[in-house]
């Protein structure tokens, strides 16, 4: 009994530290893809995003808030939370889209927790 006590606590540590670089490699594959690419160029044109930041300085992918991705035939749908700064501050951007033949296109975002349209028009 207590040989598969001990075993099992050897584990505990293993199941960590593979746990640790599985979120890792999704934070690394979030911050490398298509869809990060897409939406840091939307961030750093949006006439929104500069009223709230100015000129934006970096867009990176937020270590602790999130990034998904799913994949349906050609179509990749993509939400994640990106830190902005910029030369008056620094805002939290919540954001979706989703590529349909060929064409990316945000569905949805939000800064700071208010709903906005980072579209250019």
């Amino acid at each position: 009994m207590w040989r598969t006590l001990a075993s099992r606590r050897n584990w505990i540590p293993v199941l960590a530290v593979a746990a640790v670089l599985f979120y890792v490699g999704v934070y690394l594959w979030g911050a490398h893809s298509e869809g990060f690419r897409f939406m840091s160029e939307e961030i750093r044109q949006s006439p929104v995003i500069q009223q709230r930041v100015g000129d934006v300085q970096s867009v990176r992918l937020s270590f602790l808030g999130g990034y998904r991705e799913k994949f349906v035939g050609d179509h990749i749908r993509t939400t994640m939370m990106l830190d902005v700064r910029g030369s008056k501050g620094s805002a939290s951007v919540e954001a979706s889209a989703k590529k349909v033949n060929g064409t990316w296109a945000i569905s949805d975002a939000s800064i700071d927790g208010d709903r906005v349209r980072l579209d250019r028009n």
